[in-house]
């Protein structure tokens, strides 16, 4: 009975030890989702543009989106 529990324990000690997640930043995740969402977003546009032409506002505002992608790029370079 002895041996048993030896042998057990061995076993269990050549186990491969639980991996650890991977270390990310805090929001990685919700960094990846957010930028899923709208890779997902532009994809839909460019399906419908090849589908039949934008409506007269839908430029401005792809422009004011542009504007507020700019404005986000500029505050991560002030980060890093």
């Amino acid at each position: 009975f002895a041996n048993v529990n030896v042998e057990e324990a061995k076993r269990s000690s050549l186990q491969p030890y639980a991996k650890r997640a991977r270390q990310e930043f805090p929001w990685e995740e919700e960094y990846r989702s957010a930028l899923h969402t709208i890779a997902g977003a532009l994809e839909a546009t460019e399906s419908l543009l090849q589908k039949g032409p934008a409506p007269a506002w839908f430029l401005m505002e792809m422009e004011a989106l542009q504007e507020r992608m700019d404005k986000l790029k500029r505050y991560i370079h002030t980060l890093g």
